[in-house]
């Protein structure tokens, strides 16, 4: 299968949207213990600062993932500038239930890495839960090492 990574349609943004929302609001409930309702205000709000524009936020890369005709998940990122340094930051990575372990993940991290380095960026940055194993797996495969643990996740890292 040919694996090809482009922009979001609009379509596509109103799917990964709510999607995001809702996940979020998940962790806030489970890691936070917030009610429900509080939760998916406290997602809204977090969503909306983090994407003003929405698809056309900023420093925000959000693409699909295809694989020939078929959209296998997503993937956002954004460049932000911390403690005097410009990197990437992976906010989301999905891949569909029945595409997972095809090696679409692996793709689309390859695909941040080489923007952010044509874009003159050295680090990529991500932040995965602890209890994500096989995600964890994924990146530790990909190259990431751990930059410092927090809480119920750890912060990992790539020097590009």
């Amino acid at each position: 299968m040919t694996v090809r990574i482009r922009r979001m349609t609009n379509q596509e943004y109103e799917v990964f949207h709510r999607w995001s929302i809702e996940h979020q609001a998940e962790e806030l409930v489970e890691e936070m213990k917030m009610r429900e309702d509080r939760a998916m205000a406290e997602a809204e709000k977090e969503i909306g600062e983090m994407l003003p524009q929405g698809k056309d936020s900023e420093n925000s890369h959000l693409m699909t993932i295809m694989a020939d005709d078929e959209n296998v998940g997503f993937i956002w990122f954004l460049y932000e500038e911390t403690e005097g340094k410009r990197q990437c930051f992976l906010c989301d990575l999905a891949i569909w239930e029945k595409y997972r372990r095809k090696g679409y993940g692996q793709s689309a991290l390859q695909f941040m890495e080489e923007k952010a380095g044509e874009d003159g960026l050295w680090e990529c940055v991500l932040f995965v839960r602890n209890d994500n194993q096989e995600t964890v797996k994924l990146y530790e495969k990909c190259g990431y090492h751990v930059l410092r643990e927090h809480g119920y996740g750890r912060y990992m890292n790539k020097t590009l």
